[in-house]
């Protein structure tokens, strides 16, 4: 294949059609091999769509390539949602890929550009659905959310604000959830309870007097900064 520019070109020519391995590999005259690494390459630089489906050249049905549709939700938007309802599960971009009828370049720049998302995590353990291990993605803080906001609903209702204070059960909510099971900073905790950073401390004292919250100096394990981090230690 002449380079993945040639390809691009082809396919952004061809915009609303899809094409099989074998036909782009005769079009380009290469190999299939050649074929899929430079599908890989121009998937990172643009977005392809991967399925089952019938050849714009060929006629036959088999897995095509084309342009991901101009309506279509981008990609790490989707990578994002499959894995947010993925709770304790992790998948390999090989598999977000067939799972959201993706080419792998796609799906593994989608991936990295969810490094900075607060609730993702990447490099866990192996692929749940395949086995495969390397790189890997998953829920981060987030999977330890239901067992946190477990411990919370423990804390006797005596010594909780009144249900009828609905910012102050907002704040048990969203302070607890953001906590999970780690110590974490101001900024974010601020970021996952969507708090004011201004606000997080003040709010922090009222949950305090329902819930112990144990605070120290530390580096943040979610983000590294240096930061006075909260953690939850146990009902009252």
């Amino acid at each position: 294949m002449g380079s993945d520019v040639d390809l691009m070109a082809f396919l952004h020519e061809h915009g609303d059609q899809q094409f099989c391995r074998a036909c782009l590999a005769f079009a380009f005259e290469v190999s299939l091999p050649a074929v899929d690494s430079t599908l890989a390459v121009v998937g990172q630089q643009t977005a392809l769509a991967e399925f089952p489906g019938q050849c714009a050249i060929c006629g036959r049905l088999a897995f095509v390539t084309g342009l991901e549709r101009r309506s279509a939700r981008p990609p790490e938007d989707r990578v994002l949602q499959l894995v947010l309802d993925q709770v304790g599960r992790f998948l390999c971009p090989a598999c977000i890929a067939r799972r959201l009828g993706l080419n792998i370049g796609t799906a593994q720049k989608a991936v990295w550009q969810l490094r900075g998302s607060s609730g993702v995590r990447i490099d866990g353990p192996a692929c749940s659905e395949c086995g495969r291990r390397g790189l890997v993605v998953g829920p981060g803080r987030q999977k330890s959310f239901a067992k946190t906001v477990g411990r919370a609903r423990h804390v006797p209702e005596t010594k909780r604000e009144p249900r009828s204070d609905p910012y102050a059960k907002a704040i048990v909510e969203h302070i607890t959830t953001a906590f999970a099971e780690d110590a974490i900073c101001t900024w974010c905790l601020a970021g996952h309870a969507g708090v004011p950073i201004e606000d997080v401390r003040e709010r922090v004292q009222r949950v305090s007097s329902h819930i112990r919250i144990t605070t120290k100096p530390g580096n943040c394990p979610e983000c590294g900064r240096r930061d006075t981090l909260f953690s939850l230690g146990g009902g009252q």
